[in-house]
């Protein structure tokens, strides 16, 4: 699931292959795009609102949010299942996880990948943008997040600690914190590093 920054819309991935929209103010459905994957695992609202990103199959769907259109062919470059997105502050740029292990960079504009991050083990299970929007925060079946400098691609540090797959992170608002959420049921909360 993802909130749409101003608060009015949330957007929700089902396994019958739809993204659906939703006026928060009413409750109710307001449009329901239907992917080309049979299932979702993963879906991203911009910060205007505008775009929904999907995560279908080992692809990333690009879609106007008002119309449900596809903006651009499919970003391609996964060899698995891509089960997080996330869009950077300025709405340009995405960030998606996948089974295969890694996390990539994608510039909306053109559709290329800018960059891959490799590191993890096992399989990637979410991601998560610092509010500044220049380091990501991955998690992953190895028990580990890591953080990475989205600039230079560098992985800046391991957080452990999990023993089972981490299989969500996200940044406190002011980007001085990050929670982890496992299936060992412990929810971690880091103060994050300084940048090196």
């Amino acid at each position: 699931m993802s909130f749409a920054a101003n608060g009015t819309l949330l957007a929700s991935g089902h396994g019958d292959g739809t993204a659906r929209l939703w006026d928060l103010s009413t409750g109710k459905e307001v449009r329901r795009i239907m992917s080309h994957a049979p299932e979702l695992f993963a879906v991203a609202l911009s910060p205007d609102a505008k775009i929904v990103a999907i995560g279908a199959g080992s692809t990333v769907e690009v879609r106007d949010a008002s119309t449900g259109d596809e903006l651009r062919p499919a970003l391609r470059g996964h060899e698995d299942a891509v089960h997080s997105l996330r869009f950077l502050p300025d709405g340009k740029r995405l960030v998606s996880g996948s089974w295969d292990k890694t996390v990539k960079l994608w510039d909306l504009s053109t559709g290329f990948e800018i960059r891959t991050f490799r590191g993890h083990q096992k399989a990637v299970e979410g991601v998560a943008i610092l509010p500044d929007g220049r380091r990501l925060a991955s998690a992953s079946w190895d028990k580990t997040v890591k953080l990475w400098d989205l600039e230079t691609g560098a992985e800046t540090s391991t957080l452990g600690h999990h023993d089972a797959t981490v299989y969500a992170v996200d940044f406190s608002p002011d980007g001085k914190l990050l929670a982890s959420g496992s299936w060992d049921a412990v929810i971690n909360i880091w103060d994050v590093p300084a940048a090196r």
